[in-house]
């Protein structure tokens, strides 16, 4: 078992590399710089993490792990209208913008979605596909129950919905364009979080789970 210290190393490595990886993406990022601002030795990466390879797919594990413990927490209370599900993809996305930062220099450095050898790249696959499933059976069970449109795709709902949740994250100049703000302007995040809770609700109006 590694002793606190070990362990102390491990973790601001971990948070060094979270800020140069989403700042740089993994081409760009200086494994050197890492080290720096961790106060660690460089051949301490290579002890806990092997290569610069592994070091991403442990930083893309720590933030699906972080997010995951988020979410948990946001969703103690499982959400049971399509309305409260929207607005906290939308909450628990904001909240994490390097996160979201990193989902995107994986989909420009790491997607071979278009090669004939493609295999499965992504990081923590199985972990993503588990959560993924867990709320689109909530979106299922809100069918079952009569509040959302037997004919909709469950699962390309989903895809929807956290689209719709991440897209000022992933457009600012998006917003800027439409709206002069940016997107991590408090004043604009209010008026987009309530014009996502509107459209679910419009998709989805009537009672939540469980109410007669």
């Amino acid at each position: 078992m590694a002793s606190p210290t070990e362990r102390s190393t491990e973790a601001r490595i971990l948070d060094s590399a979270i800020i140069e990886f989403a700042q740089r993406g993994f081409a760009g990022a200086r494994v050197q710089a890492i080290a720096d601002d961790a106060r660690a030795n460089i051949r301490m990466i290579y002890h806990y993490f092997q290569s610069k390879e592994g070091l991403f797919r442990a930083v893309m594990h720590e933030v699906s792990r972080r997010r995951a413990a988020e979410l948990r927490e946001m969703m103690s209370t499982p959400p049971t209208t399509l309305e409260e599900l929207a607005v906290i993809f939308f909450d628990s996305y904001s909240r994490q913008p390097l996160g979201t930062r990193l989902l995107q220099w994986e989909a420009l450095e790491f997607d071979r979605s278009d090669k004939a050898d493609a295999d499965d790249s992504w990081v923590n696959a199985e972990e993503r596909s588990r959560a993924a499933t867990e709320r689109v059976e909530l979106i299922r069970r809100m069918q079952a129950a009569g509040h959302l449109d037997a004919e909709i795709d469950p699962e390309s709902l989903y895809v929807a919905l956290v689209g719709i949740a991440l897209s000022p994250l992933v457009f600012p100049a998006l917003v800027g364009s439409a709206t002069g703000q940016h997107g991590s302007d408090p004043e604009f995040r209010e008026r987009y979080r309530r014009t996502i809770a509107t459209l679910a609700n419009q998709i989805a109006p009537g009672k939540a789970l469980g109410s007669k």
